[in-house]
């Protein structure tokens, strides 16, 4: 069985006692600078998203698909080179992207991870400094660190878990409507 350490830097199997994963940053107390460094980022430009997506009839699949992510975006491929180079994920760079200042194309970076064990071990150690969105930070952990999966392929998730997720959505999906109506009063 698979299991992350309590600072959630470190994936082993005990039954073969053999490491699977270790992340890019280093999850010793004295790298705390570091956690500091990305609550700060994601307090201020990263999205906390939960995509739902409910399949066609005709592919036999009953549940609805969650898929949890975090993202950044920024004109500026520091932060993004950084948050890759120090937690892995991906980047991309998209040459044209609107921009809000008067419709000019910008170029905007950007960085995600939609790995639910990256982003249980960066939202452990980045929740205790942050300010901002602390909210939706904890949602979509409490979705990742809870997530059950059926036992065999093919079959379908136990009601409860369906209706935890929907709930976590649902939840986040007003989180969402919320802070959007709190920027644009200002």
């Amino acid at each position: 069985m698979a299991m992350l350490c309590k600072c959630g830097g470190i994936l082993w199997c005990e039954d073969c006692d053999e490491t699977k994963f270790k992340d890019k940053m280093n999850c010793y107390e004295n790298d705390k600078t570091k956690w500091i460094y990305v609550a700060g980022i994601f307090d201020v430009i990263a999205n906390f998203r939960i995509t739902k997506i409910i399949a066609a009839k005709k592919r036999r699949v009953v549940n609805p698909v969650i898929t949890p992510s975090i993202s950044i975006f920024s004109t500026k491929d520091g932060v993004v080179l950084w948050l890759k180079n120090n937690l892995g994920g991906s980047i991309k760079l998209d040459k044209k992207a609107p921009s809000c200042l008067g419709g000019k194309k910008w170029k905007c970076w950007g960085w995600s991870t939609a790995s639910r064990l990256k982003i249980v071990m960066v939202l452990r150690n980045t929740i205790p400094y942050m300010k901002v969105r602390v909210e939706m930070a904890k949602l979509l952990l409490d979705l990742c660190e809870n997530w059950e999966t059926p036992q065999k392929p093919g079959e379908c998730l136990e009601k409860k878990e369906v209706l935890r997720r929907e709930k976590i959505y649902q939840k986040m999906k007003q989180l969402k409507i919320d802070e959007k109506i709190k920027y644009d009063a200002t």
